[in-house]
């Protein structure tokens, strides 16, 4: 049972910190509520062996240790706001398993069919990016911790479940209200109707609606130096499937305040830049976008430790362990992929590779080279249940359906080298596979004027075209750079293929 809505007791293990802020972005033509949130130091003391299990009185320094697998007695934290989501953060110096208990109880003594979040993150930064430089800068910033959805209470209960050898201190609560409704239930704004969203221009197989930032009222990425300007790779290569692993029972109307309470977590309490998620999807079927930088540009996540850098998240909302996500959210997941993976021009059912950069919640060293499926589940390369098991069972329907998606499809053009000197008699070979026979037309438009210089068409597939450096009069080409427009065209329908650009150079004599 939960406690009565306007309970406001204090255990003497809670001191609050009472560091309120909140703040409102008004989106074109929608009126949100303000993110508020409170935050609440908890003594390490209050952490007691519960149940026979191996866990040691916390020492005087603060720190509670184990010795072997065990788990703590519940302790009662109540907020001075309605809070709809909690963060739980520790920090933790040695990776091991570690479960927050979180129960909204009516007493501070046992758990009422508690819901379980774990410390194994679903979603960590690379180290030494923006988001990590960010954390260790934000002040208080714990290891580890997670994020729960609560919809809605005052007080709740928190425990933890350890494995061995594990130290923890700092442990920290923070209530997020991103409803409006922190005075109490029932005093929230009127919600947003939903009829909004970038609607795609092309075929369903190729864009679904994106639900854009302002949409759902995302904070301004932060614009401490750490975090500006927004880190962008070469190019997405790989694509990994998360959960939020959250509660599954939500309306459509609170999934814009989910996800404000997710940034809150993630920028206040962790301290990062931004949300982590590049995109995430509800049960619902809708997609929405997450970290800021762009939906077609290749945005570095702050997801999946090691490999953030060439790949793209996107996570269902929600927890898919034991409960199967929902026909809708993987419909959209799908389709997601498939325009996705489309503009990075990455085939869906193949192996790709990517250099780790190392971190605690990852199973590779700092620089070394990670082969793994283009599409890949969190799992596969952190200490990780993400994005549960309901989920990565299916991952191999889902590349074969994202396959299938938007066909003709045109995979990893490249021109190689990437300059040549002009009248050298060097050539760039360009190259590009598709999924059939298709007619190529190469367009050579020089950046400087945007002059037409050379067009070279081919057929046949894959492609391999080279350039001498030549006009279409034979002529060496000026010196400069070359945008070449790659094009592709099934001749049996005329469908194409989504289009790539290439920049060339031709250096002096």
């Amino acid at each position: 049972m939960r406690r009565p809505l306007f309970t406001t007791s204090l255990t003497l293990a809670v001191s609050l910190g009472l560091s309120g802020l909140s703040w409102v972005q008004p989106a074109a033509g929608q009126t949100f509520p303000e993110t508020e949130f409170e935050t609440a130091p908890v003594e390490i003391g209050a952490f007691r062996p519960h149940g026979g299990g191996a866990v040691r009185t916390p020492t005087a320094h603060g720190v509670l240790r184990t010795t072997e697998p065990g788990s703590t007695g519940p302790v009662e934290v109540c907020s001075p706001i309605w809070f709809t989501s909690i963060g739980v953060t520790w920090d933790q110096p040695v990776n091991g398993p570690v479960a927050a208990r979180v129960a909204l109880s009516d007493d501070g003594t046992n758990f009422d069919a508690p819901d379980e979040v774990h410390a194994v993150q679903t979603e960590t930064p690379d180290p030494g990016s923006a988001d990590d430089r960010s954390a260790d800068l934000a002040g208080g910033s714990a290891d580890n911790g997670v994020w729960l959805w609560t919809d809605g209470a005052r007080c709740m209960n928190l425990g933890f479940e350890v494995g061995p050898g594990i130290e923890m201190s700092d442990v920290r609560v923070m209530f997020i209200n991103t409803s409006g409704s922190s005075a109490g239930p029932g005093t929230e704004p009127e919600q947003p109707d939903g009829s909004f969203g970038l609607p795609s221009a092309e075929a369903w197989t190729e864009q679904p609606t994106i639900h854009l930032r302002n949409e759902w009222n995302a904070r301004p990425r932060s614009n401490s130096n750490q975090c500006q300007p927004i880190d962008y790779a070469p190019a997405v290569k790989a694509a990994f499937v998360h959960h939020t692993d959250t509660p599954n029972a939500y309306t459509k109307d609170e999934v814009d305040d989910i996800l404000r309470g997710i940034q809150a977590y993630h920028m206040n309490g962790r301290g990062w830049c931004d949300i982590a998620y590049n995109f995430l999807i509800d049960k619902f079927g809708r997609v929405w976008e997450g970290r800021d930088g762009g939906i077609t540009k290749p945005v570095v996540s702050g997801a999946t430790q090691g490999v953030n850098t060439g790949s793209v998240s996107v996570s269902l909302i929600g927890s898919h362990q034991r409960a199967r996500p929902k026909a809708a959210a993987m419909t959209a997941l799908k389709r997601f992929l498939a325009w996705r993976l489309d503009i990075a021009h990455v085939r869906p059912n193949t192996k790709t590779t990517l250099v780790s950069s190392g971190g605690d919640n990852t199973k590779y060293d700092p620089g070394d080279v990670v082969h793994l499926k283009t599409i890949s589940g969190h799992r596969d390369t952190g200490y990780t249940d993400c994005p549960g098991n309901q989920v990565y069972k299916q991952l191999d329907n889902i590349r074969r359906a994202v396959s299938n998606l938007g066909k003709p499809k045109m995979f990893g053009p490249k021109a190689t080298p990437d300059a040549i000197e002009q009248g050298s008699g060097d050539t760039i070979r360009f190259k590009a596979d598709a999924t059939g026979v298709l007619q190529w037309t190469l367009e050579f438009t020089k950046v400087s004027d945007g002059s037409l210089v050379r067009t070279i068409t081919a057929g046949g597939n894959p492609l391999s075209v080279a350039w001498h450096g030549n006009d279409d009069a034979s002529n060496p080409a000026p010196t400069g750079a070359y945008d070449v427009k790659i094009t592709a065209e099934r001749a049996s329908d005329g469908a194409n293929a989504r289009p790539a650009t290439l920049r060339v150079r031709v250096t002096p004599p």
